[in-house]
């Protein structure tokens, strides 16, 4: 069942996605070449992308939970919003987003990075 968002919930939803990757660093794993890290200034990791796996890692707890508790939207509706922002803010296509079992992550699996910014 595809749940309807009405446009001020996703406009509010976008709002903070973006606010999240506008505070984030994006750099390279030097430990694990190719790998990179979405963190903040205190060293919180929000997202991470492990190139041998072709994931993107996204926090379940800080960003993907926010999307069900504050804006009401379906798991569906999450990965629309979140595949079309990394899109339109990063330039990176991402085709499926599904939770990891940690539950601490929802991973993304990349399809493409082009023009990542910075890189």
């Amino acid at each position: 069942m595809i749940q309807e968002v009405d446009i001020e919930t996703k406009i509010s939803a976008e709002a903070f996605f973006v606010s999240v990757l506008e505070k984030l660093t994006i750099s390279l794993d030097v430990e694990y070449l190719g790998n990179i890290i979405f963190k903040d200034i205190e060293g919180f990791t929000w997202m991470y992308y492990n190139k041998r796996n072709d994931v993107l890692y996204v926090s379940y707890e800080s960003i993907w939970s926010i999307f069900y508790k504050e804006y009401t939207m379906s798991h569906s509706g999450v990965k629309t919003l979140i595949r079309n922002e990394l899109y339109k803010h990063l330039k990176w296509s991402v085709k499926t987003l599904s939770p990891t079992n940690s539950g601490h992550y929802t991973s993304c699996k990349s399809i493409s990075r082009q023009n990542f910014k910075g890189y």
